[in-house]
């Protein structure tokens, strides 16, 4: 992971580019939640048609496909043991696959329409309903192990920890999170975080497009070592911009801002061990959003385990010694930067994070998720993926002029305007030049692209990702807003 662009090659791209480099006409369409899981020399992924299709992991062919009814929002999980796939529906159903031939094995009714990832621990299923219910399933034969009762609709996806015996970690649309003994379903803690409804939002046609939700795309991170679990929760648009001047420079400031009002508060680390507030962290909220109008939940945070043991991690966070506009011009839009958090404290230091220099690109309303291979931190945009290489991070960080050091790293692009980068490698689909998308004149960093086009593609199939690449036996996945995946490996 910690070559330079030029050392690296696009191996494949699936429901991507045709040869006049635009999209396919049968283009299919990934939620916002959706991206590959891996195993078997494959990739599977659920659509929004309710097919699971299998993706050959060397050429990107597709394998086979099986279409199991509703819609698939979130990710699927792959069994070795079993040598199955499982994917849930928004019909209700959790389905056991064939890996190998995408052959129904057998299937598990919940009731009720399920819009969280599959949760695969040890011989055990996890997925929550909008009936309230997490339910426990045998991966052997389908049957229910437990089913527990959290007394509000689940939207979001749950997590495992392996602290007290093993607990699987989900929050409930009446705003409160619950620790579950995985052994027995029995509630090992529940507390209550600040959470808004996002608002419901229609198109043209007066069809529900992203209904409300309190927790939508949420998924709970957990560091073992820290002992805690991180969780986010809808943020509310209008608390974007106060204070005014963007969030404070001070991080003790924001914290005593944010415990006299804890509708600023969109992150939350938890113990594990009791569900309670570890610390107040000093982070405003922002998201994918236009238009006076937040997508998605604020992007997760990603956990590092460092050499000593430790576990660190890196979020997206506010500050407005951040601003590249005069301070008398800054306000909540311009704020945003990486920081590397401390799990303890809650103290986050400032990294070197080229904002608005090329393909890094977060004003607050276009934060995207993060993810972490190595010393590599990547950045998920409607528009492209970027990334940093964090060679040391034992010096700097405690100031936006002297931060933890890092270098620009792997980037791609969705879309390329037709006319430039006359210098592209056109097999490869690397331009070594910046260039820019149709109609944007946001300037984008040499590297990889996926479509050359007079329209924006990312704009056509519009479901910006909230969840980053994955990496894979030397191969990272990234799936593009406009559900295309590419496959990435160093030369």
């Amino acid at each position: 992971m910690e070559n330079r662009v030029n050392q690296w090659r696009m191996l494949w791209t699936w429901n991507g580019p045709t040869a006049s480099g635009g999209p396919d006409a049968d283009h299919v369409r990934l939620f916002d939640s959706v991206v590959p899981i891996v195993g078997a020399g494959r990739l599977y992924v659920g659509d929004d048609a309710g097919n699971v299709r299998a993706i050959n992991a060397t050429n990107g062919t597709e394998v086979w496909v099986r279409n199991v009814g509703g819609r698939i929002l979130d990710a699927g999980a792959y069994d070795p043991t079993t040598q199955a796939v499982f994917f849930a529906s928004t019909n209700g159903i959790l389905y056991k696959l064939r890996a190998d031939t995408g052959a129904i094995m057998g299937q598990l009714n919940t009731g009720s329409s399920i819009e969280g990832a599959v949760l695969l621990v040890g011989n055990r299923v996890y997925v929550g309903n909008a009936a309230g219910r997490l339910i426990a399933v045998n991966t052997t034969d389908m049957s229910q192990a437990w089913s527990y009762n959290a007394s509000a609709a689940l939207y979001a996806s749950s997590a495992y920890s392996a602290a007290s015996d093993g607990m699987i970690i989900f929050p409930a649309e009446d705003g409160s999170v619950h620790a579950v003994r995985a052994a027995d379903g029995s509630r090992a803690w529940r507390t209550q975080i600040n959470s808004f409804p996002r608002p419901e939002r229609r198109n043209q046609l007066g069809e529900i497009i992203r209904p409300e939700r309190r927790f939508p795309d949420v998924y709970p991170v957990v560091a073992e070592q820290a002992g805690v679990v991180i969780m986010r929760s809808y943020f509310d648009w209008e608390l974007t911009w106060t204070p005014t001047g963007g969030a404070f420079a001070d991080q003790e400031q924001t914290r005593q801002h944010i415990a006299q009002d804890r509708r600023y508060e969109s992150l939350f680390v938890l113990e594990l061990s009791t569900g309670q507030p570890r610390f107040t962290a000093p982070v405003m909220g922002g998201a994918m959003g236009n238009g006076n109008y937040y997508y998605s939940s604020p992007p997760q945070a990603t956990v590092r385990r460092l050499a000593n043991g430790t576990d660190v991690a890196y979020v997206l966070w506010r500050n407005r010694d951040v601003c590249r506009l005069s301070a008398a011009h800054c306000d909540g839009r311009e704020d945003t930067t990486f920081g590397e958090m401390n799990l303890t404290t809650g103290s986050i230091r400032f990294i070197q994070d080229y904002k608005n220099e090329g393909t890094i690109r977060f004003p607050t309303d276009e934060q995207g998720p993060l993810s972490m291979v190595g010393n590599v931190l990547f950045h998920g945009h409607w528009m492209s993926m970027g990334s940093i290489y964090i060679a040391d991070r034992a010096t700097g960080g405690e100031s936006y002029n002297n931060p933890i050091p890092s270098q620009e790293y792997l980037s791609v692009t969705n879309t390329m305007a037709a006319n430039q980068c006359n210098q592209r490698n056109a097999a490869e689909r690397f331009c070594p030049v910046w260039h820019t998308p149709p109609g944007d004149g946001q300037s984008l960093d040499p590297g990889f692209y996926l479509y050359t086009h007079n329209e924006p593609v990312y704009d056509l199939y519009w479901h910006p990702p909230t969840r980053g690449p994955i990496f894979d036996n030397g191969v990272l996945y990234w799936r593009s807003s406009d559900g295309a995946i590419v496959a990435l490996a160093p030369r």
